[in-house]
């Protein structure tokens, strides 16, 4: 069954932006100015459907929400979360059948991969 983007709530971008957007069922186009954070807004809805992390860490944001649509089935709303602590940064899924979310820790680069430099040799964790 495919699902298309149906709308797009984003809370926070950048820490300052926060907008909503209805999609079409054909084309959509973003018109805007440079630097009025069009690419970086598809880069978000990409990582957030993707479960792009890394992505997910380098664009700020409080939220987004996505409803997805199908004509086979009712309309499903993702909802993702960005929850910075003092010690890690986490995202919270939730998924449309799931009455539980879906916690992500975001690891740092070393970590992600299971291998530290020591004394200039790598060695496994």
């Amino acid at each position: 069954m495919a699902y298309t983007i149906k709308h797009v709530s984003v809370d926070g971008l950048w820490n300052v932006k926060s907008f909503d957007t209805d999609f079409k069922r054909d084309i959509n186009i973003l018109i805007g100015q440079n630097g009025s954070n069009k690419t970086t807004f598809l880069s978000l809805i990409e990582a957030c459907l993707m479960v792009e992390i890394r992505t997910l860490q380098q664009i700020p944001f409080r939220k987004m929400s996505l409803v997805l649509t199908s004509p086979e089935a009712e309309d499903k709303t993702l909802i993702v979360e960005r929850c910075p602590s003092q010690d890690i940064l986490r995202f919270k899924y939730t998924l449309p059948d799931n009455t539980e979310s879906i916690e992500i820790r975001a690891y740092d680069e070393y970590e992600e991969r299971g291998w530290r430099s020591s004394s200039g040799i790598v060695m496994r964790d």
